[in-house]
């Protein structure tokens, strides 16, 4: 009987044991799996698509406009940097800067190519951005300036990548940082299309989803499909939302989404000033990537008089002109103001639908210019007043205690389109932010 026991024990002992193995195994495979599946990604099966959600190509559109990736850089206690371009046609390359007023800038400039150890020295030299009509321009009581920080150079055969300004009094060399330049050709620009509005930030606080959707939808009616927006503090899933949506296919709209950092360094700085440095930007950086290039506010709106778009607006007066080497069109300002809105809670409802009354003066001191940039970098550009035509609508809070100094509400042209437009809708309906 014990015999028995012992050989029942011992088989009980090698069952367990092979048990043990086969799960052993069993479990390796599993592991293997979860690992392979873990590095790669789950595969797609059949039913898994959701074909009611539009699909995305991920061919990031926006990243057009993203280039130079330019956050502010500071060069030396009184002096930062933002962006350079280079058109290579020639051996100069444009930084756009920004400091102190001094009298006179002593840099020195260092050219960088694309698989050449060595750089190259240039000749430096610089001009004043600055707005004309901000009045400490005018008083000149400026303590600061933009810069056009100016590097001639010799060519070599090789791509340009970089540039450092470096001071010649205060500054190590070896601790100057180099600046990304972006290289365009000017003789491919007339085969572009397509305007750009570069998005400065506000005058004050932060735009509410509603107003940013509307400012998008409305100047997309209007044909402006591109949008470069001077990041400062955009919500990180707002941003990537629209860039996504931008790059949805199967839909009835067209537009790119482009975020571009604006770490400004300064503070209380005037925004016509900051305005100027955004559009000189702006136009290097659209120039042989599209056709009219502007810059305005969130809070601004371009309102057309007799037209349905910009272009017609301008093939009008092409055709009346004839040829023209006419680089920018100058408009005026019409300010609307928001104070004692009894709109004000609904926060959902975009700034240009909502109850306002307009300040009877037009702005003429502050103009904004749509850049025609096939013209823009020629010698001998000129500018057309097209007031009669095109002004820009601005929503802000005022500061009037004159009542007649103020008339009764305009609309916007096409704003009562804007709420059953396809972008906003999808805004509207809850759909930008499902992803």
């Amino acid at each position: 009987m014990k015999k028995y026991y012992q050989a029942a024990l011992t088989l009980t002992a090698v069952l367990s044991l092979i048990a043990l193995l086969i799960y052993r195994h069993e479990y390796n495979k599993l592991r293997f799996v979860l690992q392979f599946f873990n590095s790669f990604g789950r595969p797609i099966q059949k039913g898994d698509c959701n074909c009611t959600t539009p699909k995305v190509k991920w061919h990031s559109r926006y990243a057009e406009f993203a280039l130079p990736e330019s956050p502010w850089q500071r060069i030396s206690q009184d002096l930062y940097v933002y962006s350079a371009y280079n058109n290579n046609n020639d051996g100069e390359i444009r930084a756009i800067g920004f400091g102190k007023k001094i009298d006179d800038l002593n840099y020195s400039c260092h050219v960088y190519f694309d698989d050449h150890i060595e750089s190259i020295q240039g000749k430096f030299s610089y001009e004043i951005i600055n707005d004309v009509n901000d009045e400490s321009v005018k008083n000149n009581q400026m303590k600061y300036t933009g810069y056009m920080l100016i590097c001639k150079f010799i060519k070599i055969n090789k791509l340009i990548v970089g540039i450092k300004f470096n001071n010649v009094l205060h500054t190590s060399f070896e601790v100057a940082p180099i600046t990304h330049v972006r290289v365009f050709n000017t003789a491919n620009n007339k085969l572009k299309s397509g305007n750009v509005i570069c998005v400065a930030p506000p005058t004050a606080g932060h735009i509410s989803h509603a107003n940013m959707m509307s400012f998008l939808a409305f100047h997309n009616y209007l044909g402006w499909k591109n949008m470069i927006v001077y990041d400062f503090g955009i919500s990180h899933v707002l941003s990537n939302n629209l860039k996504r949506m931008a790059d949805m296919s199967d839909t009835q709209w067209n537009f790119t989404f482009t975020t571009v950092p604006w770490n400004f360094p300064y503070a209380q700085i005037s925004h016509s000033t900051i305005r100027k440095i955004i559009e000189t930007d702006c136009i290097y950086r659209t120039y042989n990537k599209a056709i009219l290039a502007v810059t305005l506010s969130w809070n601004e709106y371009i309102n057309l008089r007799y037209h349905n778009t910009v272009e017609n607006v301008l093939t009008d007066i092409a055709n009346e002109n004839g040829k023209s080497t006419v680089g920018k069109f100058q408009l005026s300002t019409l300010v609307y103001c928001l104070n004692n809105n009894n709109d004000d809670l609904l926060i959902s409802t975009p700034v240009i639908l909502k109850s306002t009354r307009r300040l009877r003066k037009i702005i003429h001191n502050e103009p904004h210019y749509i850049f025609k940039l096939t013209n823009i970098l020629n010698t001998n550009v000129s500018q057309q007043n097209i007031d009669d035509l095109i002004y820009i609508n601005r929503y802000q809070q005022c500061d009037v205690d004159d009542r007649r100094e103020i008339i009764e509400y305009g609309m916007l042209k096409f704003a009562e389109h804007i709420p059953g437009t396809e972008i906003f809708q999808y805004y509207i309906t809850g759909q930008l932010f499902r992803h």
